[in-house]
């Protein structure tokens, strides 16, 4: 009898202590990626208007206006804004994701460039401009995706 008492009262321990841990492990939370960050989102949603107004200009264009010299402030100005924006997200805890777009949108921005330079009269074809375009919006908009979707607790890829 002594031994289905402690039995007993063991099964209420244990139970007690489950439900204890129950509790506490809902409590936590787990954070495999990052938090919503406004500074990646205003920065990536100013790139865009950025590269959007370049494409603009550049579709317009006719030699010797559309040569990349012409233009290399654009280039230079997209680093920098790259530059800082890679910085911004590198500086944050578990954001992987963040970082590598961002590296994908400056190897593309290098590759705009070196296209550019080489081609005829260093100008971009107009049929390629929007391709172009295209490709930067999917870029930029996979970064804003993520950001708001960081904003509203939903971290779908």
């Amino acid at each position: 009898m002594q031994n289905k008492f402690f039995a007993q009262r063991h099964l209420r321990i244990c139970m007690a202590l489950i439900i204890v841990l129950l509790f506490v492990l809902s409590a936590c939370t787990i954070r495999l990626i990052s938090e919503y960050d406004e500074d990646i989102d205003r920065g990536a949603t100013a790139l865009h208007k950025s590269f959007e107004s370049f494409f603009i200009k550049i579709e317009s264009q006719s030699f010797p206006a559309c040569n990349y010299y012409n233009h290399k402030d654009f280039y230079d100005q997209a680093k920098v804004d790259i530059s800082a924006l890679k910085l911004r997200a590198e500086a944050i805890p578990k954001n992987d994701f963040t970082i590598k777009q961002v590296k994908t949108l400056a190897d593309s921005l290098n590759l705009l460039e070196q296209l550019h330079q080489t081609h005829t009269d260093n100008c971009l074809l107009k049929d390629e401009v929007a391709v172009l375009r295209t490709n930067f919006n999917v870029s930029l908009g996979a970064i804003i995706k993520l950001e708001l979707a960081k904003k509203k607790g939903r971290y779908s890829e």
